[in-house]
């Protein structure tokens, strides 16, 4: 292997050509050639990469140097040199030159993966505040931790749909974000002392960015905690935010951030808009939170909207089939009141926990049920023809309002990658409406030998894909990050649709492109090992007689992230779904 030079100024990754075990090219999906210089800008056009584009770097703060001393940096995987400051130094209130590392690779690749309107946070309110500043180097060397690193796999010759790469994160970027993390909590009490408009805006990016630092790299109990700060932030200051256009661009990045954590909330908590009584009893303003809600929804983006509806139909169908596994359990309606707090209770004894008292007083409020989580399916249904009208003539034209007559030939060439995942996204939220209004999760049954219908779903099924199979999975895999990612969409539709086919295509086909040309959504909700581990279960189960419609991770909302990309380390699972008697099941399960 020869040495590859980074476009991140001063990173030199070098690998010794009798000993090629770096793996740097492959973790970053580049080519290793003398005095290549790469780039991170795979988010662009969806299939034409250009590698020596040049692009204009935000300039670091004062007092940055692009001209750097390289000395080991002892948590990156071997043969690898990075700028190291001096161990367990404390960080200067003065930007270093270890921040200007972090500041290229923010502007050379995180800002453009980020999501939604945290891509257009002025270059002038970064650099003129100091907790915004340290959050954007806090959420880079998050970033980082999991590109510059070594990859550890788990190889099972006799059965590949359980062999498994996971990145095993660099210690140095992942402890660097942490202090930065700190920093930035230190500036955010300082600027929440200024009474400007312009400070709260700010304030509220920071929060916004902290806690996706969280989600990525950290645990669940953090995360829910930086959600909750916002949310309480927002009450208090709603009509300051609403005076600049800072603010407004933070509570687009507020609105998609609580969106995003729903998938992973107890399905039996409320829905969004479910209770007003429980809201006006844990925020102040409850009325003023659902007007900014509504403003966000109307200053969404049509990549923000699609992302919106994917959300809330992945939390109406969680609620939808676990109610109804939980009533089939305890042979009760399917319309029962006391279904939110048997479903809360049942769950909790599965985890092994008591859970929070404040969660256990919400789902004492939930009263959507039955039929009418079906008819808020169909107003998403709705949603999505509103942003079909929203979207590009050409690619609208290959969206029908009846999927039935939907075929691959219908989707024209995507210009973008993100187009690409909007489309996927669109025929998901198809699949799950359907599947959850028809009360069907199967084309085939598992222990049927032939099988000569292929139905509506399953067309629209083999359709996705198809795209699927065509994506650059580099670019999936360093711009889906923040994102609903592709290994995440795979796992949604394993659970939405059980046919041997489609197992078949995702574990046999799809899965092992993907290891080979990009490992890794980390910072998603689920780390890649581990969805192909729960879809891998799901396929054996089918096969069984068994349909797992619902699968989460029975673990504590303190577990560490890097526990769970650790390969070796036990995980359960918290499954619903029927066999093939149609008798219900909610079970602990391990994972293998």
């Amino acid at each position: 292997m020869k040495p590859l030079s980074s476009s991140i100024h001063s990173l030199t990754f070098q690998c010794d050509e009798s000993k090629p075990v770096c793996r740097g090219c492959q973790r970053l999906s580049q080519n290793c050639e003398y005095g290549t210089n790469f780039s991170f800008r795979h988010y662009g056009a969806y299939q034409n990469h250009s590698r020596n584009v040049r692009h204009t770097s935000m300039p670091g703060p004062k007092g940055c140097s692009d001209s750097l001393p390289q000395q080991k940096w002892p948590g990156a995987a071997p043969g690898r040199i990075f700028v190291k400051a001096r161990p367990n130094a404390a960080l200067p209130s003065a930007p270093s030159a270890e921040d200007d590392i972090y500041f290229k690779h923010f502007d050379s690749h995180v800002r453009a993966v980020l999501p939604g309107s945290l891509k257009e946070i002025p270059q002038s309110s970064i650099l003129s505040s100091d907790s915004l500043r340290y959050a954007v180097l806090c959420l880079s060397a998050s970033n980082l931790s999991m590109l510059d690193t070594r990859v550890d796999s788990r190889r099972l010759p006799s059965d590949d749909r359980i062999s498994v790469f996971s990145p095993i994160a660099n210690r140095t970027h992942h402890d660097q974000a942490r202090k930065y993390h700190d920093l930035a909590m230190a500036g955010v009490g300082s600027s929440e002392k200024i009474n400007e408009p312009i400070h709260y805006a700010v304030v509220l990016a920071t929060k916004v960015l902290l806690a996706i630092y969280h989600h990525a790299s950290t645990d669940h109990l953090h995360f829910r905690l930086g959600i909750e700060s916002t949310h309480h932030f927002v009450s208090r200051h709603s009509m300051t935010l609403l005076q600049t256009e800072l603010g407004l661009q933070a509570l687009q990045m507020w609105h998609r951030l609580s969106a995003s954590s729903r998938t992973s909330r107890d399905p039996s908590l409320l829905l969004e808009g479910e209770s007003n009584p429980y809201l006006q009893s844990k925020y102040p303003s409850p009325h003023t939170m659902e007007g900014l809600s509504l403003t966000c929804i109307l200053r969404m983006s049509s990549d923000e909207l699609i992302y919106d509806i994917l959300i809330k139909t992945i939390g109406i169908r969680r609620r939808a089939v676990v109610f109804r596994a939980v009533a089939g359990v305890h042979n009760i309606s399917n319309e029962s009141k006391n279904l939110g707090p048997l479903a809360h209770d049942h769950l909790e004894r599965l985890l092994g926990n008591h859970g929070r008292k404040e969660e256990h007083d919400e789902a004492q409020t939930t009263f959507v049920r039955g039929s009418h989580l079906i008819g808020l399916l169909q107003i998403q249904r709705d949603r999505l023809t509103v942003w079909k009208t929203r979207i590009d003539r050409e690619f609208q034209s290959s969206l029908h309002d009846g999927h039935v007559s939907l075929r691959y030939d219908d989707f024209p060439p995507f210009s973008r990658h993100r187009d690409a995942m909007n489309a996927l996204y669109y025929l998901l939220c198809l699949v799950m409406i359907e599947t959850l209004q028809r009360e069907d999760s199967g084309v085939d049954s598992p222990k049927s030998t032939s099988q000569t219908y292929i139905s509506p779903i399953q067309r629209t099924v083999d359709i996705m894909l198809g795209i699927i199979d065509v994506l650059d999975f580099a670019t999936s895999n360093t711009s889906d990050v923040y994102t609903f990612s592709l290994t995440e969409v795979l796992l949604q539709l394993a659970l939405a649709w059980h046919s041997t086919s489609t197992f078949h295509h995702i574990l046999d086909i799809t899965w092992p492109l993907l290891e080979t040309r990009g490992r890794g959504f980390e910072h998603s909700h689920y780390p890649t090992h581990l969805a192909k581990r729960i879809i891998a279960l799901l396929a054996s189960n089918w096969a069984r007689g068994r349909s797992i419609n619902i699968a989460s991770l029975a673990v504590e909302e303190s577990t560490p992230k890097l526990h769970l990309l650790a390969i070796g380390k036990p995980v359960d699972l918290v499954v619903c779904g029927h066999d093939i008697h149609g008798r219900y099941f909610v079970d602990r399960v391990p994972l293998s």
